[in-house]
């Protein structure tokens, strides 16, 4: 009895820390993915922001290691044309937000893309 107490309790926690926003805020890449390397880039969307190049798949933004492809921070104004299943929509004064992975976007009619952009708040 006392074990499946504490495992409803930790189910709480958990629920609770990983529905709360400001957890996943800082837009850094999140732990499990800190140290993935992908050897191929099949599949993966080439996107230029600032003449740099980066990869997109998923959800998450790759560079190209000396190994390999490795999941890095979303750049700022990274253009995407989907947005990844799980996504939320936040509204911050009167503004429509899109958030998954830690990384914010705005949609941008006229161009039918979302834009990284900054936390907003």
């Amino acid at each position: 009895m006392k074990l499946n107490s504490f495992v409803i309790l930790l189910a709480g926690v958990l629920l609770l820390i990983t529905s709360n926003e400001n957890f996943a805020q800082d837009r850094r890449v999140p732990k499990e993915r800190r140290k993935v390397v992908v050897k191929e880039r099949n599949n993966y969307t080439e996107i230029v922001v600032k003449e740099k190049h980066y990869f997109f798949r998923r959800g998450f933004f790759y560079k190209k290691g000396s190994k390999g492809y490795v999941v890095i921070k979303a750049p700022v104004g990274a253009k995407i044309t989907d947005l990844p299943p799980g996504y939320r929509i936040i509204h911050r004064k009167k503004v429509v937000f899109y958030f998954f992975g830690g990384v914010y976007y705005r949609f941008i009619p006229h161009e039918k893309v979302y834009i990284v952009v900054e936390k907003p708040f």
